[in-house]
């Protein structure tokens, strides 16, 4: 079929360039979105399938910003360790940009400066808009890390927490 821009063509096939870690059984926390930034790169958002300990590992991609070059390849300038989480990515798992978060459902790049907004859900108390920053830790690990950041200098991480009763979101 002809598209309606130029001489571009499809031949109404399609080529997965990235497939994700295969869910739980759980229904919820597996948000996301896709955009490319101002660099050209793919980035993902990924919620961590109702299971906060998959923020923190760097053996799968759950809980975690990505980062993908545009055919679905790993660029060699993703960060490889994150502050308070052992050890290093590897394989697949080289995508991985940022961790520890729990649902980030939606994100955006600000117009003009590339500056990232990363849409966080919480738990009982808070929801977050974050800095999207890469090797970033955001410090979900579930229960009582609930609207708690560790803010360390220069962290700006945390743009705006929103209190809630915990029946707000669903």
């Amino acid at each position: 079929m002809a598209s309606s821009i130029g001489s571009d063509t499809s031949d109404g096939t399609e080529t997965a360039i990235v497939d994700l870690d295969n869910l739980s059984t759980m229904t919820n926390h597996n948000g996301g979105a896709m955009h490319f930034g101002i660099d050209g790169k793919l980035y993902v958002a990924v919620g961590e399938n109702a299971n906060s300990a998959n923020a923190q590992s760097l053996s799968n991609r759950l809980g975690k910003i990505l980062r993908y070059n545009p055919d679905g390849t790993i660029p060699a300038d993703n960060p490889t360790t994150f502050s308070n989480v052992g050890g290093s990515t590897s394989g697949l798992n080289k995508a991985i940009w940022a961790l520890g978060l729990r649902n980030p459902f939606t994100f955006a790049f600000q117009p003009g400066t590339g500056r990232m907004f990363i849409n966080d859900v919480g738990e009982n108390t808070w929801e977050s808009i974050n800095d999207g920053f890469p090797g970033l830790n955001y410090g979900w690990q579930g229960g009582t890390t609930d609207g708690v950041r560790k803010r360390r200098r220069n962290d700006r991480s945390d743009l705006c927490l929103q209190p809630h009763d915990g029946n707000s979101h669903r």
